[in-house]
């Protein structure tokens, strides 16, 4: 489950972020120069945030797929144990 959140919430994030900027820039609350309007800026701290968010997970989830590497079976509690009902940690 954690190996889960941990993809899930770089989307989740991610998408969050998208609205708040582009909500930014369509209401010119972002700062901008002559040569460089509103939406571009939004663009521009998109991709810096995604670089950094992206880094910082991937360190997160490299850290925990180290942690927990091995595969157990997960047969339930009715279920005979079968190897295609793997389920990672």
């Amino acid at each position: 489950m954690k190996k889960f959140t941990i993809m899930k919430v770089i989307l989740v994030l991610f998408i969050l972020q998208e609205a708040v900027l582009e909500g930014l820039a369509s209401r010119s609350l972002l700062p901008c120069w002559p040569l460089v309007p509103g939406p571009a800026w939004a663009a521009l701290i998109l991709a810096a945030l995604l670089l950094v968010e992206t880094s910082v997970m991937g360190i997160a989830s490299t850290a925990l797929y180290y942690r927990y590497p091995c595969v157990q079976a997960d047969a339930g509690p009715d279920a005979t144990p079968r190897p295609n009902n793997l389920q990672m940690e």
